[in-house]
């Protein structure tokens, strides 16, 4: 495995997906696909560097897709212009009190026994042209600040939000992604206000098939389709109207 000598992160943020918490589920990417979308960027600390490989190599071959390559990138390419917080949210109780009680948690928050890592993986659909290829950025580190190395920094909000299976309550996630109190729609409505940004038109969300038309966890978004995932879950998308 090479490292990846062309990437610009600025231009892959562009036309992106933003999936914090997300395993090594590519339950999402022909949903998402089918609304245009080309950059996943997929952030877990929960996973080693060889699983995410691994699950990177085959995960998406039931899907119809084949990989072309992996590459490594780097944290120079990442944050080119290095990372400074920007971003002055303070915690809340509940992250104070998740970082403070929960040893694994609080050792993957401060980068503790674990080393943060990207991998880009590149797919094209087999048998179609150039224009069904995608990619995605797996980035083993926690979510909201590379959310914040990435988005915030260049002043760009993703064109999707996934949340499936975050862990929040818990879980191994110090924070919540579900409540738009807490700090990733804190940090996206930053872009917003900051940066001429709109909210990300499309929300992801693990849906209820007992519901026809359930309401989504961030307001202004409307329920648009409902369909299985490759895990057999309902799933919910969103759309912000």
């Amino acid at each position: 495995m090479q490292q990846m000598l062309d990437f610009n992160i600025k231009l892959f943020l562009e036309n992106s997906a933003f999936y914090p918490a997300s395993g090594v589920d590519v339950s999402h990417l022909k949903s998402l696909s089918q609304q245009g979308i080309e950059n996943f960027i997929h952030v877990d600390y929960s996973m080693s560097k060889e699983e995410v490989q691994l699950a990177l190599s085959t995960n998406c071959m039931a899907l119809g897709y084949q990989l072309i390559k992996i590459s490594e990138v780097t944290k120079s390419q990442i944050t080119p212009n290095g990372f400074r917080p920007i971003a002055s949210i303070p915690f809340n109780e509940h992250e104070r009190d998740r970082l403070s009680s929960e040893a694994f948690i609080r050792d993957r928050f401060n980068g503790v026994n674990f080393t943060p890592f990207a991998l880009l993986a590149e797919y094209e659909l087999e048998g179609d042209d150039n224009s069904s290829k995608f990619s995605i950025l797996h980035i083993g580190g926690e979510a909201c600040a590379t959310f914040e190395a990435t988005y915030l920094t260049n002043g760009i909000n993703p064109k999707a939000v996934v949340i499936i299976r975050p862990s929040e309550g818990y879980g191994d996630n110090w924070t919540l992604f579900t409540n738009s109190d807490f700090r990733l729609q804190q940090m996206l409505k930053l872009n917003v206000h900051n940066n001429n940004q709109a909210m990300p038109k499309y929300l992801i969300l693990a849906g209820n098939s007992d519901e026809e038309k359930p309401n989504a966890c961030w307001q202004d978004y409307k329920f648009k389709e409902k369909y299985i995932n490759t895990d057999d879950d309902c799933v919910d998308l969103f759309i912000n109207q």
